[in-house]
């Protein structure tokens, strides 16, 4: 037996209370001696017996009571028969089957995954039901309700295959609230098998409460089972390609950042010629101990194996690959031996020369606008890139007003990046206006008018704008085409520039507290902090976010760095500026890596993506996607039931997409690698009562991995029908309580009065009195009673209880 709330049972001792208080009352009396009581007491030694059994009886009810009231309130849990026997049979099931890349993993000797031992468990427990009960099934990687015709099928089921995927089981759970609120019924039970993986259960998720209250809205009262698949023991290993890096070999040169003519070795990079491969790989580990792993690494169909002193938990390591031949694109793989989960032993690759890009630098001063733009360019060997630098009162007129800019507008990175001839890199899409920056960094006075009506036009597209406050100080200074009275309360994105400040301290302020795990200033790939904290700045503008997420504050609370999301773009707002009566942010160590990153979130529009996690949406590909490495992919469920196009002549409505499974696909954009999530990686769990504490409005119960006894595949074991499954039972030891209450009420009630001789009327108070632990009543007397002259008193006792 398990409590959802344990800590009630430190109430426990409060059942002693009325043991303590009949202790206490005791003490309230003092023996008298008595002669006549001698007599009375051996008068009535029977009546005294049965006295006392009954008040025992009172006592052991009160303790009894309060104990079952404090085992109501822990809310206990059982499995078995006393389980089943508390909840009626269901006329639906509604099983939410984590799919995860986790859930494939194996404990130590064991045959099944931790997948296969929850369908088993799922399978053996409908049958404990019997055909009356519906059985639906939603899937973490499609998130469809399928009802199935028996539970026999659950564990060959497509829809219950192992997949590469994450789950969101709140999301699920939403699913299932929103199918049981489309077929109502009278009793329903949802379970929820799963490993309780942190990154797919995600209880801080605020969309858990809607979820949960929707689901508990629902017609049928549903009760949730969550089925705890339970965390493996087994060593296991997992490998990541983190970054890929297309880089020309030592000795080429490249074009520079500030425009011209690409330099003749930028073209024999783009065929492969010249250049190598920078592959960050990523290897997390369950035993810290240092080892030798092999790994095997192919490229383009040439495989190579070393062997990896692997050190610590969370090891990176940097591989350098010739790129061999004419080519525009190369594919691979990286592999670690088998072990516990075979779905985490293998990453892809995709990689293809850079593709030009070209952002833009707006900057009221000088200086500022050279630092900046160094910042925005990348070295040749990485990407080429060209930076356009403007002053905010001489902007070009396609960037002042849209009826100015060319009307064509990108519809997709796909459609306007993908490559027009093998050998040939794609460039920058033909757009006008701000779209045809990857990012725009704007440093002065807030755009107004046009100007700011086509930026955040152009965010809500997916770009990005990084602005600095004004060099001046004072009010920010008006874009040329505009009106002063434009400027009453400038603003973007719900973001203000309040007042600029200057620190009387020698030392400047410096930044207390940053993101570490996301933004700009997020730790490096190999887990290094970035520098923020060594980061002096004398004179500042003032942010006033609004809505907007606080990434960095400085140690006073003001805010360093603030994003605010704008469609499927971004704004960014940097409080100070790269100049020496600023701040050190001009040093680079900071200001360098926060650009780069801002700058590489806004060009991910204008290439044409080449690495996806599972479950993600694929660019648009009239002739659909293939499978490399694998079986071609499954057609999706949209397209009609005729033979595959051809990749000549495609067949208009057809759609192939990839299958839930990590690999190399090809499509009309070209070749993308898609695997697994990051997070599918990370092994923490999160804690029953956490995670049972999301679904606080439904009535919950649990089954733990050690009562899991599923039968391997092809053996004659039986299976578990559910005797693992366990109830909340706090209605039996309420209903418990409340005859013991009922039982004590009718043993404390009194005697029905019998007319009997006075003197034994008055014998039996007298013995009642001793027995019941009252003052004594008072007695008839009597000459036999009273102890003549000289005679001894014989020895009684007055008030005993």
């Amino acid at each position: 037996m398990t409590f959802f709330q344990p800590w009630m049972l430190w109430a426990l001792p409060l059942a002693l209370v009325p043991v303590i208080l009949h202790l206490l009352n005791r003490m309230r009396y003092r023996d008298v001696p008595w002669a006549a009581m001698q007599f009375l007491l051996k008068a009535n030694s029977a009546s005294t017996r049965q006295a006392r059994l009954k008040h025992w009886l009172i006592l052991a009810c009160r303790v009894l009571a309060l104990a079952a009231l404090v085992f109501v309130l822990s809310r206990p849990l059982a499995g078995g028969w006393l389980g089943w026997a508390v909840s009626g049979t269901p006329e639906v099931v509604v099983v939410l089957l984590d799919r995860s890349a986790s859930m494939e993993t194996h404990d130590d000797g064991a045959a099944m995954s931790l997948r296969q031992k929850s369908l088993h468990l799922l399978a053996g427990a409908m049958k404990a039901f019997g055909s009356a009960t519906r059985l639906v099934l939603i899937d973490s990687a499609t998130r469809e309700a399928r009802e199935l015709a028996t539970p026999d099928i659950l564990p060959e089921l497509s829809a219950a295959a192992p997949s590469d995927t994450a789950a969101n089981l709140h999301a699920m759970v939403d699913t299932a609230a929103e199918w049981l609120t489309r077929h109502p019924v009278g009793n329903a039970e949802v379970w929820i098998a799963t490993d309780l993986q942190q990154s797919n259960w995600n209880p801080r998720a605020s969309a858990w409460r809607s979820a949960a209250t929707r689901l508990a809205a629902a017609p049928g009262n549903p009760r949730v089972r969550v089925l705890d698949a339970g965390a493996a023991h087994a060593v296991n290993a997992s490998v990541e390609v983190t970054r890929v890096e297309w880089r020309r070999k030592a000795g080429t040169a490249g074009p520079g950042s500030s425009g011209g003519s690409p330099a003749p070795a930028a073209a024999a990079d783009a065929k492969g010629e010249g250049a190598d491969l920078l592959v960050t790989l990523r290897i997390q580990r369950l035993d810290p101990s240092a080892a030798n792993i092999p790994l095997a690494i192919t490229l383009d169909g040439v495989r190579t194996t070393s062997e990896l002193k692997v050190e610590g938990q969370d090891f990176y390591v940097r591989k350098v690959l010739a790129v061999q031949g004419d080519t525009t694109e190369v594919r691979g793989s990286v592999e670690i031996p088998a072990d516990a989960n075979m779905l985490d032993n293998t990453a892809w690759f995709v990689a293809r020369p850079p593709t030009p890009q070209l952002h833009s630098v707006v900057a009221e001063d000088s200086a500022c606008s050279r630092i900046l733009t160094l910042s925005a360019a990348p070295a040749p060997a990485l990407r080429p890139q060209r930076v356009e630098g403007f002053s905010p009162r001489s902007l070009p007129s396609d960037l002042l007003s849209p009826a100015t800019a060319p009307s064509t507008p990108p519809t997709s990175a796909a459609a306007t990046n993908a490559p027009a001839a093998p050998g040939a890199t794609a460039a920058p899409a033909q757009a006008g206006g701000w779209e045809r920056f990857g990012a725009v960094i704007w440093q002065g006075a807030l755009p107004v008018g046009d100007t700011a009506a086509m930026l955040k036009a152009y965010i809500q597209n997916g770009g990005v704008v990084v602005f600095f406050p004004p060099s001046s100080g004072a009010a920010p200074a008006l874009p040329a085409g505009t009106a002063a009275t434009d400027q009453a309360a400038p603003a973007f994105g719900g973001v203000v520039w309040g007042a600029p400040q200057i620190t009387p301290k020698e030392d400047g302020w410096r930044v207390g507290s940053w993101d570490e795990q996301d933004g700009p200033l997020a730790k490096s790939e190999e887990g290094i902090n970035l520098p923020v904290g060594d980061l002096r700045v004398s004179k500042r503008q003032e942010i006033l976010p609004g809505d907007a997420a606080i990434l960095a504050r400085f140690g006073d609370g003001q805010p360093f760095l603030v994003r605010a999301r704008l469609g499927a773009g971004a704004v960014y707002f940097c409080a100070t500026l790269p100049l020496r009566d600023w701040s050190t942010l001009a040093r680079g160590d900071v200001l360098l890596p926060m650009v780069q990153r801002m700058v590489s979130e806004g060009a991910r529009r204008l290439s044409t993506p080449y690495a996806l996690s599972c479950g993600e949406p694929l660019p648009p590909s009239p002739d659909g996607w293939i499978r490399l490495d694998g079986e071609p992919a499954k057609a999706a469920a949209e397209a009609p039931a005729s033979p595959a196009p051809s990749a000549a002549a495609p067949a208009p409505g057809i759609k192939r997409v990839p299958d839930f499974n990590a690999g190399i696909y090809r499509g009309s954009p070209g070749l993308i690698a898609v695997n697994r999530p990051t997070l599918e990686d990370d092994p923490q769990r999160v804690e029953q009562a956490e995670a049972l504490r999301t679904l606080a409005p439904l009535s919950v119960s649990i089954l733990s991995a050690a009562s899991i006894a599923a039968p391997v595949p092809g053996t004659t074991a039986a299976a578990d029908t559910g005797g693992g499954l366990q109830g909340e039972v706090w209605r039996g030891f309420l209903v418990t309580m409340l005859l013991l209450l009922v039982a004590e009420a009718a043993l404390t009630l009194p005697a029905p009065a019998v007319a009997t001789d006075p003197k034994r009327v008055a014998t039996a108070s007298a013995s009642a009195t001793g027995v019941a632990s009252r003052p004594a009543a008072p007695i008839v007397a009597s000459a036999a009673a009273a102890p003549r002259p000289g005679q001894p008193a014989t020895a009684g006792k007055r008030g005993e209880g």
